[in-house]
């Protein structure tokens, strides 16, 4: 499964109201900013700074289930943060974020909601679509 599903898969596995407007939303910002390199919100050398992510949180009151939701979005978070590694444009802030999810991912207790819709280790190798 791809990073780009789970993002749009996020909000309906963690029980969010408006679930599908928060998916579009989010699809049309990662498409924006992954999927379209020509696009304006796509990535430039200046954007080398702390949190710079293709997917927009969502607001607390919001979201029904937040043991869910904080799970997959770390796994997004991780996935970005190891692609944009992988492409040599990661700060050392970045690098500090990465290791810090990493380390929370590691000690927590999976979703297996999340796990079989994201395999991070291949999104962390490029898969994005």
């Amino acid at each position: 499964m791809s990073v780009r599903s789970l993002i749009g898969k996020i909000p309906h596995i963690a029980g969010c109201q408006d679930a599908d407007r928060f998916a579009e939303r989010n699809l049309m910002v990662f498409d924006l900013e992954v999927g379209n390199k020509v696009s304006t919100f796509a990535y430039r050398e200046s954007d080398a700074t702390l949190n710079r992510l293709a997917v927009l949180e969502i607001p607390s009151e919001y979201v029904g289930d937040s043991v869910v939701y904080r799970y997959a979005m770390d796994r997004i978070k991780i996935a970005m943060l190891s692609y944009d590694k992988s492409k040599g444009r990661i700060t050392e802030e970045n690098q500090k974020e990465l290791d810090g999810l990493v380390n929370i991912a590691e000690n927590s207790s999976p979703v297996d909601l999340v796990d079989d819709e994201l395999d991070v280790l291949a999104a962390t190798q490029s898969i994005w679509s």
